[in-house]
């Protein structure tokens, strides 16, 4: 009977391990995920900008170089 509770123990020590494990990338990949998301963000807004700058040149040649 002891024999199985070592046992049992040992399972129950590795399973908490390997879900702490995966606990861990898990949280990781969150964090991840959510710094790409708000890089992605970013890039949206940078190109929106540049879009609509080169819109503006290409509607009114003349502007100023200040406003381009």
């Amino acid at each position: 009977m002891s024999k199985l509770k070592r046992e049992h123990s040992h399972l129950l020590n590795e399973q908490t391990g390997v879900l702490q494990d995966v606990t861990g990338q898990l949280d990781q990949t969150k964090a991840r995920m959510d710094e790409l998301i708000r890089v992605k963000a970013e890039s949206d807004v940078e190109l929106k900008t540049s879009r609509d700058r080169v819109t503006a040149q290409a509607t009114d040649p003349l502007a100023p170089a200040a406003e381009r």
